[in-house]
């Protein structure tokens, strides 16, 4: 797994994860919701810096070595930056967002987001830029396909 930044990034299972736990690898923002995935997905902490990474452009890539659902969580509308130049093959999912002690930054009114999923063979998962304009970027959580 990489970010095309070179900024640091890393899977955690998700059964580590909990209210209290950092949600980028470059902030101390924190969660204070984690949702409610399958344990055997993993969350994909990156850093926030790469919230200016333009749409067009490889922002992760995570590697896996079997068929998994890619779930991106979005907040206070950021789904509508980067992500609507690469949103095809995405639907909204029924999984419940996330939320993080900085929902969801200055001049943000709202409190919760929404979750984008799509499945992928194994292989090269190239998830790109938010093009945020300095609106924090999105998270990730990964689950092997067909796990509840």
């Amino acid at each position: 797994m990489t970010a095309a930044s070179g900024r640091s990034i890393e899977a955690i299972p998700y059964s580590q994860l909990s209210v209290g736990s950092h949600v980028f690898s470059d902030r101390t923002y924190y969660f204070v919701n984690i949702g409610d995935y399958s344990p055997h997905t993993f969350y994909i902490r990156g850093p926030n810096d790469d919230k200016d990474t333009p749409g067009a452009s490889a922002q992760w890539t995570i590697k896996v070595n079997v068929p998994v659902n890619v779930y991106l969580d979005f907040w206070c509308g950021q789904e509508t930056k980067g992500f609507a130049q690469w949103n095809d093959g995405w639907t909204m999912s029924s999984m419940a967002p996330c939320r993080n002690s900085d929902m969801c930054g200055p001049g943000c009114q709202c409190q919760t987001g929404v979750v984008y999923e799509k499945y992928f063979a194994s292989g090269a998962i190239v998830l790109y830029g938010n093009d945020g304009h300095e609106v924090g970027t999105y998270v990730a959580f990964v689950t092997p396909a067909g796990v509840c």
